[in-house]
């Protein structure tokens, strides 16, 4: 097991018990080539721990995520949320190793999950937090550690995210990272809802995430 220190990020790399899950695009240091050396990436920050989503975890997301409350600000979670749905989204996510990294977040228990896939446009960031945890800064503070793991390890150039119309919190969260609004809102389905609804596109490149960290290091 191999322990990498990114900024306030610290990445441990342990082979051999699984395979990671990732979500956007970019160039440099391929994800296929990192997934063929690692089995399994966690990265910690000052609470929280993100680990590689497994079918060991299948329970605790199924009944964080049957709520509509939850999956209405998410494109392609159902709802109701079963058991099935939660396997079905594991199996697919590490079916394609080199398309996603999706890790869940915990602090002394599980209280969400969160993202990277490579999705046609480019690599995506996404995330969840379980109602009983909101209003913690765990969506924040995970996001800012995915973040850098995208762009220090695996060397995307630019990352993307969004949030329906509605969600103003989640646009804060993505703020508070460095994403920038680009004044496109798209129509983008929601299973929950059964219908298309207006999402803001967000993006941070590498450049403007490097200047943030030189800047908060200056400060």
């Amino acid at each position: 097991m191999t322990a990498i220190t990114c900024g306030h990020l610290e990445t441990v790399y342990v082979k051999g018990d699984g395979s990671p899950s990732p979500f956007f695009h970019g160039t440099g240091a391929s994800a296929k080539t990192m997934t063929e050396h690692l089995s399994e990436i966690i990265l910690t920050t000052e609470r929280l721990t993100l680990k590689s989503i497994d079918d060991g975890d299948i329970i605790w997301v199924s009944e964080l995520l049957n709520n509509f409350e939850i999956a209405k600000y998410l494109e392609r979670v159902p709802h109701p949320y079963h058991h099935n749905d939660a396997r079905d989204f594991i199996s697919k996510v590490n079916a394609i190793p080199e398309d996603n990294y999706v890790f869940t977040i915990s602090v002394e228990s599980p209280v969400g999950v969160i993202g990277l896939h490579n999705m046609k446009d480019g690599w995506e960031l996404g995330y969840w937090i379980g109602q009983p945890y909101w209003g913690h800064g765990f969506a924040t503070e995970a996001a800012k550690a995915v973040t850098s793991f995208a762009f220090e390890r695996i060397g995307i150039n630019e990352l993307v995210a969004g949030h329906y119309i509605d969600n103003a919190p989640s646009g804060k969260v993505l703020k508070k990272v460095g994403f920038q609004y680009t004044n496109t809102i798209e129509s983008r389905d929601c299973l929950a809802r059964g219908h298309q609804t207006g999402c803001h596109r967000l993006i941070l490149t590498q450049e403007q995430w490097r200047h943030m960290q030189q800047a908060e290091t200056t400060s």
